[in-house]
């Protein structure tokens, strides 16, 4: 992973993004949201 000092954010790969915003999906359908 990438940071940022100006920022203080870390700054993720393209594929790190994708694992990530698949990982928050799935979470979210655990819990019975299910939202596109």
């Amino acid at each position: 992973r990438f940071f940022n000092p100006q920022t203080g954010q870390r700054l993720l790969s393209h594929e790190e993004a994708e694992a990530e915003i698949a990982r928050l999906k799935s979470l979210l359908k655990q819990q019975g949201i299910d939202s596109d």
